[in-house]
Formats: structure tokens, sequence, C-alpha cells
């Protein structure tokens, strides 16, 4: 009885989790996807190139770089909390 109740709880979270990278592929990132090109090269001299972003991290929030926040009169119970990722990013950022 616990394997198929815990079968069933495994199979409505696998459906929830392919729902929602699905509902992933329509979001908007606020960027064109079809003139996205990802390297690491000096393209602001290439003919033709109308503009160059940098970012360092690519498009993976995994790999931010973290640092701690601290604020005025809070204790956190969890000291993840005091973290903060950043990206550096924008147009003709070099």
């Amino acid at each position: 009885m616990h394997v198929t109740s815990l079968s069933v709880v495994l199979l409505i979270g696998a459906g929830w989790f392919i729902r929602t990278l699905r509902n992933l592929e329509n979001v908007e990132p606020g960027y064109q996807r079809k003139k996205l090109v990802l390297v690491r090269d000096r393209l602001a001299r290439v003919p033709g190139v109308r503009g160059v972003a940098y970012s360092e991290n690519a498009l993976s929030a995994a790999r931010s770089p973290r640092t701690k926040v601290s604020v005025e009169g809070y204790k956190s119970q969890k000291p993840r909390d005091l973290n903060a990722r950043f990206d550096q990013a924008g147009p003709n950022s070099w």
C-alpha cells in the first residue's frame, strides 16, 4: 500500500514538473532567442554586427556569484537567506 501511494505522489510530481517545463518554453525572456549567439569573442568588430552585450554568467543563474547582504535590525534563522546573487550584464558592457 505504501509503495503504491509513493508511486502516485511521484507520478503527480513528475506531471507538475513536465507542465512547468512546458510553461517555461512560453515565457518571454526579454530578448529575441532567434538572434542570440553565445560565444567568447570580440564580436563588436565583426562587420554587420549591430550590437553586443556581455553577461558574466551567460544565461545560467546556477553559476551566478553570491554576496552577503545585511539588513539593519533583521536576524535570519537561515544564513542562506542573507545571500544575494548577481550578474554583470548590459549593452556594450565590456
